[in-house]
């Protein structure tokens, strides 16, 4: 119920509902654990690929680099756990900027995704 209300707060009520199902979650909040204010996944694709599926901080927490560390700690995640990809998509240029300046690149899946207008970016690690 957490997630769903960040979700919500984050994202508004129209935004597709987040399916914690076969998601790795990652609560973004104090040392202390006494407030939350943000949260991200990361999806097990099956054959070593990985999927950064959401990413939501609260208006108020935005600009102290927190989006920046979630995906750090998910391509860390991701690499202990043996994935050898990571993809993403986003409509957002300054999200794809921020993906790009932490390892990923912008590519064309075979088969689109997401909305018709989104960047699409995956990061290969290296054997």
């Amino acid at each position: 119920e957490l997630v769903d209300n960040l979700h919500q707060l984050i994202f508004g009520k129209e935004a597709p509902r987040l399916t914690l199902e076969n998601q790795m979650l990652w609560l973004v909040g104090s040392e202390n654990g006494s407030s939350v204010f943000g949260f991200c996944t990361l999806n097990d694709r099956g054959g070593g690929r990985g999927y950064l599926s959401r990413v939501g901080i609260l208006p108020a927490y935005r600009g102290l680099g927190l989006y920046g560390r979630c995906i750090t700690v998910r391509k860390a995640k991701a690499r202990r756990l043996g994935f050898h990809t990571l993809i993403t998509d986003t409509i957002s240029p300054q999200v794809a900027t921020s993906l790009i300046h932490r390892g990923f690149e912008l590519y064309s899946p075979e088969r689109l995704w997401a909305f018709k207008h989104s960047y699409y970016l995956r990061c290969v690690f290296d054997s």
